[in-house]
């Protein structure tokens, strides 16, 4: 058998614990730089929520999503974007009075949802604050990350680093829990990586 501690972890993606439909968003339209219009994603959503299009947020939180569809050999196009409010050192929620400060038109979205992401299942996802995620840690945001979809009948790995997205410029890619990463700090380990696999 192999001793020793390997060289690589693989981890999965980010966990809305099955309150996509809060967290996906499409950019229908910017406002300048720090604002857009976004429709909330609930096509296959676990947890019905409402329908929204046309609603105005801050940009600075939302991030390039990628899922497992986005994933074929040697490429990745995320498809979606991610409202990331997760302070990926703590592992919780960004703290309520800095986000209600800092981005108070985020704040006033998720808190519509307070209900439903209350009635969230998972006991993996801290309570409070309550639109808490998982799965999410500084790895989320390695510069480079050789990924793979968790589903799928052969293994088609890419490499996926920041992307230069048409709405928000150049921005770190977030995969979702149906991804699995290894993280990397060079490319050129990344595509190493992903060639073995």
């Amino acid at each position: 058998g192999a001793v020793g501690k390997p060289n690589y972890q693989a981890y999965a993606g980010s966990y809305t614990g099955g309150a996509n439909g809060v967290y996906w968003l499409s950019i229908d339209q910017m406002l300048g730089k720090k604002h857009a219009l976004v429709s909330n994603y609930t096509k296959g959503a676990k947890r019905k929520v409402k329908q929204y299009t046309g609603y105005k947020i801050e940009t600075d939180l939302l991030f390039p999503l990628l899922r497992g569809r986005d994933v074929q050999r040697w490429n990745a196009s995320p498809s979606l974007h991610l409202l990331m409010v997760q302070d990926p050192q703590k592992r919780m929620g960004y703290e309520e009075n800095w986000l209600r400060d800092k981005s108070p038109l985020t704040y006033t979205w998720l808190a519509q949802f307070r209900k439903e992401l209350a009635e969230r299942k998972s006991s993996m996802i801290p309570k409070e604050p309550f639109y808490s995620m998982y799965a999410i840690s500084d790895d989320t945001f390695a510069p480079y990350k050789v990924v793979w979809s968790e589903i799928a009948y052969t293994l088609k790995a890419a490499v996926i680093g920041s992307v230069d997205d048409q709405h928000l410029g150049e921005k770190v890619v977030v995969p979702d829990h149906t991804v699995i990463l290894i993280p990397s700090k060079t490319e050129i380990e990344a595509h190493y990586v992903c060639a073995l696999l």
